[in-house]
């Protein structure tokens, strides 16, 4: 009972907040099964300003995308792309979300500077890999996102990343406002990662059973960062001063750790504007998750919503 309801959560979840956002109904236009080739730019016959396109086999030419001129929001998925030209994937001008799938390739293109060149407008970028695939990795080169400089959103789904460094990505600073990593294997992040992303608003990583330790003030400079979703990793043995920085945090969801305690005082401290904490599946005694939370009610100065009981999994009643 207990791992039908987990799994339940987890699919939601996954559908919903790690997919990162939801463009996409039955009604707007779908294209697919489209020979590419060079001088043959796609054309949908009408104007739209969302679009996504499946079925794309071969290389990505930079005329390919030229005729959607009026395309914001363009989604390419269920595709085997192999190459992508020098600014094909930004050829309109008017692009602003950019998501890419690439589950089922039996190859995958490298992703270079040179692939999003013309990406000035660009807003979001979500890449979706297959995480399980170990035969076919991604390789994204290091100054691939280096020249985005209204990028808002950078959103990483199945990209091995098991050692997450300040420079494993050049990314623009101070335009970015959210990032997300789920199901990217991370085993270890230095505490410097985030330094110069001061402007951050939101951080998700998500789905990494492997990483269990999270650096203190690794957080020490996202003042701004409202929302901070960890949860579905193996954290543990938190002091509570690795969130030393968050002074203004409004939700936090440490769902599905291996969290044993928390610090009513420190979390008040740290983290005083704290509307919403969610800690459900974490070791913690519910009885004890149910004292902290009355702490912390008191503590703070400002109504708070926290969850901290999931099914039969937390039940205060086995306690």
């Amino acid at each position: 009972m207990v791992s039908s309801i987990q799994f339940l959560c987890c699919f939601f979840y996954i559908t919903t907040c790690v997919r990162a956002r939801h463009l996409w109904s039955e009604d707007l236009p779908q294209v697919s099964n489209i020979v590419l080739e060079k001088g043959k730019p796609i054309n949908l016959g009408k104007n739209y300003d969302k679009v996504q396109i499946s079925g794309l086999n071969g290389t990505l030419y930079s005329d390919s995308l030229s005729q959607l001129q009026t395309v914001t929001e363009l989604k390419i998925h269920r595709n085997q792309i192999r190459e992508i030209e020098k600014g094909a994937l930004c050829s309109s001008p008017a692009l602003r979300v950019l998501e890419l799938e690439f589950y089922t390739n039996i190859k995958l293109p490298v992703f270079t500077r040179d692939a999003f060149d013309s990406c000035d407008n660009l807003e979001e970028l979500l890449l979706k890999f297959d995480d399980n695939d170990v035969g076919n990795p991604p390789l994204i080169n290091q100054d691939a996102f280096g020249n985005l400089p209204r990028l808002q959103k950078l959103a990483l789904q199945g990209y091995r990343i098991p050692h997450m460094t300040k420079h494993f990505l050049k990314i623009s600073h101070d335009s970015l406002t959210a990032l997300i990593f789920s199901f990217c294997h991370i085993q270890r992040i230095d505490s410097d990662v985030f330094d110069d992303f001061k402007n951050l608003e939101e951080v998700i990583i998500t789905h990494n059973p492997e990483w269990s330790r999270l650096p203190t003030d690794i957080f020490k400079n996202l003042s701004k960062l409202k929302k901070l979703v960890l949860r579905d990793n193996n954290l543990q043995g938190l002091s509570w001063d690795e969130f030393q920085g968050l002074s203004s945090l409004r939700e936090l969801n440490l769902v599905d750790n291996q969290i044993s305690s928390f610090d009513v005082d420190k979390i008040a401290k740290y983290m005083p504007g704290l509307e919403d904490l969610q800690i459900e599946i974490n070791p913690a005694p519910c009885k004890q998750k149910e004292a902290f939370v009355s702490q912390l009610k008191t503590k703070l100065n400002h109504s708070v919503e926290v969850s901290y009981k999931f099914g039969f999994y937390d039940s205060c009643e086995e306690d």
